[in-house]
């Protein structure tokens, strides 16, 4: 591999020709460079740069932090005595069921899927009335 290496006063300008034509951050840009030149605290000089791009600051993902660490859900020690209940929706434009209602139970894990047309109270009763006449009444039941 040859390499040129490069004086300090063409450091900022070659940086600029290897990223801001594609802008394909860090490692593609050291890539680049590294392919043909050389200097001092090369890798430094090319992290540096990147993360003062203002196009690449404009298009990059937000990082968002959980303030809440997850944490595990308790099985209850009694099979569907506890059941997790949610809607999934709106699925699809044009399909006749729009909505799936979920219910998980607490113990077994074991699922339920109902398809829904539309999100009512008197759909929900519905379906769990079917779940409880499946399985019995649960004592609990969770939903968000």
């Amino acid at each position: 591999m040859e390499q040129l290496c490069l004086p300090r006063s063409r450091v900022a300008e070659i940086c600029r020709i290897a990223h801001d034509i594609c802008h394909q951050g860090i490692k593609r840009t050291k890539e680049k460079i590294r392919s043909h030149f050389f200097w001092n605290n090369m890798s430094k000089t090319i992290t540096n740069y990147v993360n003062q791009c203002h196009e690449c600051q404009l298009k990059a993902r937000a990082v968002v932090k959980d303030r809440i660490p997850i944490s595990v859900i308790p099985r209850d020690p009694v099979p569907f005595a506890h059941l997790y209940m949610d809607v999934i929706g709106p699925l699809f434009d044009r399909a006749e069921y729009k909505y799936c209602l979920c219910f998980i139970d607490s113990h077994t894990r074991f699922p339920f899927a109902f398809p829904l047309r539309s999100v009512t109270a008197k759909a929900v009763c519905e379906c769990l009335l079917q779940v409880f006449a499946l399985v019995g009444v649960s004592s609990v039941i969770t939903s968000d």
